[in-house]
């Protein structure tokens, strides 16, 4: 683990044109926080509840009333040698451009001046008059627990990628690799490729993305729409250096003039983004009082960032990796120990289970740079069939329309919340909406081509279950 937070110079970490903002999502047990925050992309903007902003509308902050009671975080998660994060290139060596004052888990920048959006990713709230934390109170209620979930497709872009993508072009300029008129590539499974899109529109970039051909048509059209170039690539091993997308990124970017790959994987200012925004939000938004945190992984910066913040704040607070039970590769990883990777071809390789999986963008059978940042407990897995179920469950009775990997981090919330037992506080993320999935999971004859009908189906069911959750650990044969 190491203690490096970032390439690039963390004080300009707002800088004109960027933008985040968030209004907190509503369903029937769930009212809505806030309003929509200023442009500007802010990757720790976004909306502050009522509790937190004293009134019903959204608050904006300068800079220098971050060390207040209503503070965000530091700075500013689809998913090469680790050059993510460079101490010696950092704002100040001992990491000074970012410091927690005061012990509440925001970091105070000393050298960026204008306005600050709120919160990011603003919790769904059951009570906006009194919390600021994003209660599911239907899976509270069945687990006896409070399971929170940060909603992050209500970032600009989408989803929780706005983060990442601020912090991976943040370190680009500041590194000289990317210069105006430049050309941004990128390897992603969406929705990372959608925030990059957003972005570079708005700092002068253009975009080549390089995707698996399984991608939704939804993720592929958005960035065609916001002037990106997209390639798409079979669904292939990452050692087949010919035809995988990250491989062709790779190449593109060499070949491209004035292009550069932000590489999100190995780049770890992946992670930075989720350390400096996502972890002290999730701190402040509980006041602290979180037993544990779960999350999926394909680059591994938000499982990294927000794991190694939390621990830094109380490391017996368990972190857990859920993994799509058709691959399980990190999770497996992580409960054999960390010792059964091999390296091949420049990467660090783990064994998969012998299946396939609906959910986009995380199972990755890869131990990426990122992944080496944080800290992780215990490794899950959740079956397609749970995915669909989770995801209906909450549209249904809750309101909350999210995409595969979201219910995934739900399934492995409500599992979690059960090991832990009643009482505990468990906290996961909302990556991205439903929207770009209509053409597979909110679409019934795809549904049913893979036989995966979902079972709970019904509008305010009386009878609410949970029993469509099983086991934590996969049954699925590995692949040697």
């Amino acid at each position: 683990m190491h203690e490096r937070r970032g390439s690039f110079d963390e004080r300009r970490a707002d800088p004109s044109g960027s933008g985040t903002s968030a209004s907190a999502a509503a369903g029937s047990s769930a009212k809505a926080v806030g309003s929509s925050a200023s442009a500007g992309v802010r990757a720790g903007g976004g909306t502050v509840s009522n509790a937190e902003a004293g009134s019903s509308e959204s608050v904006e902050m300068g800079e220098d009333e971050r060390d207040g009671e209503d503070e965000d975080e530091g700075a500013g998660e689809d998913e090469c040698a680790d050059e993510g994060v460079n101490e010696d290139e950092a704002a100040d060596d001992d990491g000074s451009a970012y410091e927690d004052n005061d012990g509440d888990g925001a970091y105070e920048d000393d050298d960026v001046s204008g306005s600050e959006s709120p919160e990011s990713g603003s919790c769904l709230s059951a009570d906006d008059t009194e919390s600021n934390e994003s209660e599911i109170k239907s899976l509270s209620r069945l687990t006896g627990c409070k399971i929170y979930a940060k909603a992050e497709f209500m970032n600009p872009s989408g989803s929780v990628k706005d983060r990442a993508a601020k912090f991976l072009i943040l370190d680009a300029e500041q590194r000289g690799e990317l210069t105006k008129g430049g050309t941004i590539v990128e390897a992603t499974s969406g929705n990372t490729g959608v925030a990059l899109a957003q972005l570079a529109s708005a700092r002068g970039y253009k975009t080549i993305f390089t995707m698996p051909e399984s991608t939704t048509q939804e993720k592929i059209d958005i960035m065609k729409v916001l002037g990106a170039q997209v390639v798409l690539q079979p669904a292939v091993s990452i050692l087949d250096t010919e035809n995988h997308f990250y491989h062709v990124a790779q190449r593109l970017a060499k070949t491209t003039k004035g292009a550069m790959c932000t590489n999100q994987f190995q780049n770890t200012a992946n992670t930075t983004a989720h350390y400096m925004t996502t972890g002290p939000e999730i701190w402040r938004q509980t006041g602290g009082n979180i037993d544990g945190f779960v999350t999926s992984c394909g680059t591994a910066g938000t499982l990294s960032g927000i794991s190694k913040f939390l621990k830094e704040k109380k490391p017996d607070c368990p972190v857990w990796v859920v993994d799509p039970d058709g691959v399980a590769a990190i999770s497996r990883f992580v409960n054999d120990g960390q010792t059964t990777s091999r390296h091949e071809g420049g990467f660090e390789i783990v064994s998969a289970n012998q299946g396939s999986t609906i959910v986009e963008g995380v199972g990755v059978p890869l131990v990426t740079p990122n992944f080496h940042q944080g800290f992780v407990d215990r490794g899950i897995t959740g079956t397609d069939q749970e995915v669909v179920d989770m995801a209906y469950f909450l549209l249904r009775n809750e309101g909350i329309f999210v995409g595969p990997s979201a219910a995934l981090n739900v399934v492995g919330a409500v599992k979690m919340a059960r090991e832990l037992g009643p009482g505990s506080v468990v906290v996961t993320i909302l990556c991205d909406g439903g929207d770009r999935y209509r053409s597979k999971l909110y679409n019934r004859d795809w549904l049913k081509e893979k036989n995966l009908v979902p079972r709970t189906d019904q509008v305010a069911s009386p009878a609410l279950s949970l029993d469509f959750i099983a086991s934590l650990e996969s049954k699925t044969k590995v692949v040697a």
